[in-house]
């Protein structure tokens, strides 16, 4: 019954049209659309639409003629009849444009883009393109501005206008970048790359790659992020970039590391580590070796962490290009290890060395916490009375600065002392600080001599 369906569709929308009821006229186009398709008859539709237009203009509704008109531009593209489309989308741009309606300007835009890429004309697409982008930097919506220039540097690039399809890629990275959006990055870094290989700019390919390997090793698509940091390796190893080579190992280590891939995780840290050497990096060789320590230590391989932990001591112990905040955070962390390990000379040989450099470099906390070491590794071996005077010295500290786990963790380990010294015990532990002295003078050690450290 599509005849009679036809009729009061049109009925109706001769009615919501004298009214001026927009939302009406467009369910009963809509209904009469869906009669004509059914039919098989698109041209009626057509007619139906050329009919509106000139009505609306006709009576000078400038909005609804050009709404018209882009619905006529949309018929005419799904057919396939691209110059009427142009033609249509263009007479309705030109009417958005006289009545300043932004969002009917883009969306003509968009429709003449999409008919420029059915027919092939790569230039009239990127002119439309740019036009939206410009309408969107207008309003400050910049991440739509981003993925056109995307959109515009791919089309270039198909063109082989790189010097151009580069311009695009790197003001969508830059945009993107500003507004911290990770996947348009990531399009515009491989975008870029793609360029700089194609051009035989390797330097520059490479590092784009090896760029966007690292964004993808932060947003966890590790698959990526081990194909960039390979296409660059290869691209460095060729060019003889030892510096470009260690990074890219570095970042490859770093992946499996954290896929828990340790064996190629310490083999690619190894590798990177010997060229940071050659090469003289100190900053290589630390991030190389940290990341050998921490594979050491995901294996249980407590002597491989050690020594990794005592070459970065080396590499930071040098005045030339050391760090000292870090050697003293290493050597801190070695006397840790000798202690589980009962290593207790060496524990204290570490823990006195961070000490001296956080006592340097004023690291209140550092300083503390070696203190607290000290005065385990003595407690242990039952030099009470020099373990007592680390562990209040170490409680000073952490009450100054109000760490309050290391007040806690001085506090036992004097409760500790005292309680192993005295069989009595003190059971107040607040008054654990004020006794203590009494005990320096009075708590006698099982063995005589020992160690001792300038502080």
């Amino acid at each position: 019954m599509y005849t009679e369906a036809a009729s009061s569709y049109s009925e109706s929308l001769k009615i919501y049209t004298e009214i001026e009821n927009r939302k009406g006229r467009a369910d009963a186009l809509s209904g009469l659309t869906e009669v004509y398709q059914a039919q098989g008859n698109p041209q009626g539709k057509v007619d139906v639409l050329v009919g509106l237009e000139e009505m609306y203009r006709a009576r000078g509704n400038k909005q609804w003629a050009a709404d018209t008109l882009l619905t006529l531009g949309e018929v005419h593209r799904v057919r396939k009849m691209y110059t009427e489309a142009a033609s249509s989308y263009s007479e309705s741009l030109k009417i958005y444009t006289e009545i300043s309606n932004g969002n009917g300007r883009v969306r003509a835009r968009c429709g003449l883009a999409e008919v420029y890429r059915a027919q092939g004309n790569t230039q009239g697409r990127v002119d439309t393109l740019l036009a939206i982008a410009e309408v969107y930097r207008a309003r400050d919506k910049i991440k739509v501005e981003a993925d056109i220039l995307l959109v515009v540097g791919d089309v270039h690039q198909v063109q082989k206008m790189y010097s151009e399809a580069a311009s695009s890629y790197s003001e969508s990275l830059k945009i993107n970048t500003k507004i911290a959006n990770s996947k348009g990055r990531a399009d515009a870094l491989l975008g870029l790359a793609d360029v700089y290989r194609v051009r035989g700019n390797n330097r520059k390919a490479a590092d784009t790659l090896f760029a966007l390997g690292e964004l993808h090793r932060v947003q966890k698509t590790y698959t990526d992020a081990v194909s960039s940091y390979s296409k660059s390796l290869k691209i460095y190893t060729k060019a003889a970039n030892s510096k470009g080579r260690a990074d890219a190992l570095l970042g490859l280590a770093e992946v499996h590391r954290v896929r828990e891939m340790y064996t190629e995780a310490a083999s690619s840290y190894s590798e990177s580590l010997k060229i940071y050497t050659e090469i003289s990096n100190n900053d290589g060789m630390v991030d190389a070796l940290f990341g050998l320590a921490e594979v050491y230590r995901a294996q249980d391989n407590t002597q491989g962490r050690v020594d990794t932990l005592l070459a970065l001591a080396d590499v930071n112990r040098v005045p030339s290009r050391g760090n000292k905040r870090r050697a003293a955070d290493i050597l801190l962390a070695l006397g840790a290890l000798y202690r589980v390990q009962e290593k207790y000379t060496e524990a204290a040989s570490s823990y006195s060395e961070s000490l001296k450099l956080y006592t340097k470099i004023a690291n209140m906390k550092g300083k503390a916490d070696a203190l607290l070491g000290l005065a385990e590794v003595y407690r242990v071996r039952k030099l009470y009375s020099k373990s007592a005077s680390l562990y209040s010295k170490s409680f000073t500290i952490y009450t100054e600065i109000a760490n309050s786990k290391g007040i806690d963790d001085a506090m036992s380990g004097l409760r500790e002392t005292f309680t192993q010294c005295d069989p009595q015990g003190i059971d107040d532990l607040a008054s654990v600080v004020l006794v203590s002295y009494y005990y320096l003078e009075n708590c006698t050690s099982t063995t005589s001599g020992g160690m001792v450290h300038h502080y």
